[in-house]
């Protein structure tokens, strides 16, 4: 048997967390497929739920997905909470968590035969009506809540996997080697740098520069030459 953890991680939490788009897209995704979620209204929250996300430019897959907050195993203590909130704001009398319960599932038995409207009509203004004013309020506030959390979470995700990112590709650029790498000859197994290179071989102040193939001796200088003309 499924446990209700792993039930709503695999169909909602994992979904949800790989969704595509904006934030504020998932966001406003997850506050409709919430908002419509806690209304009862099992049987026709897939058309809800695209008629309203659609006009409202919130993320249909994570808008349906979260529809799954109310599944087989939720259902009846959902729409007892709905009738008892609604119940205690309207003044009536409650039944019992047994009572309503069994007549919930009974109409729910006829789901598939009869369709949502029919099937739940026999449950009457004693049930439904507290059950709607109930999950109204309880749609409302949760629905504020699930957007601005869902916009939090959906943020913070993207901005450590930035970071992981970045470090990433900061930590590949300095094990990169360096492009001003060593230029030169070796001498002695030892390695000369470009600029100590051109240090040693830059002639000093005074001196000529040496043709290839003259040596010292036989290259003459600026003043002997001089001396020669006088």
């Amino acid at each position: 048997m499924v446990s209700l953890g792993r039930f709503l991680r695999e169909k909602i939490v994992d979904p949800v967390r790989r969704a595509q788009g904006t934030p504020e897209s998932i966001a406003r995704g997850s506050a409709v497929g919430m908002f419509i979620a806690l209304t009862p209204t099992v049987g026709v929250q897939s058309l809800l739920v695209t008629a309203c996300a659609l006009p409202l430019r919130g993320n249909l897959p994570v808008a349906l997905v979260m529809c799954w907050i109310t599944n087989p195993i939720t259902l009846i203590p959902f729409y007892f909470a709905y009738y008892w909130l609604g119940a205690l704001l309207l003044g009536l009398p409650m039944a019992s968590y047994t009572t309503i319960a069994e007549r919930i599932g009974e109409q729910f038995a006829l789901l598939p035969e009869l369709g949502f409207i029919d099937s739940m009509a026999p449950l009457g203004t004693e049930i439904l009506w507290p059950m709607f004013v109930g999950s109204l309020v309880l749609a409302t506030v949760t629905t504020w809540i699930t957007y601005h959390l869902m916009l939090w979470l959906i943020r913070r995700q993207r901005a450590g996997r930035d970071l992981v990112q970045a470090t990433a590709g900061g930590g590949a650029a300095e094990n990169a080697p360096n492009e001003t790498t060593i230029q030169g000859s070796r001498d002695g197994g030892e390695v000369q740098t470009g600029d100590a290179v051109e240090e040693r071989v830059k002639p000093t102040e005074g001196e000529e520069t040496l043709m290839p193939g003259q040596s010292s001796e036989s290259q003459p200088t600026s003043r002997r030459e001089s001396f020669n003309r006088e």
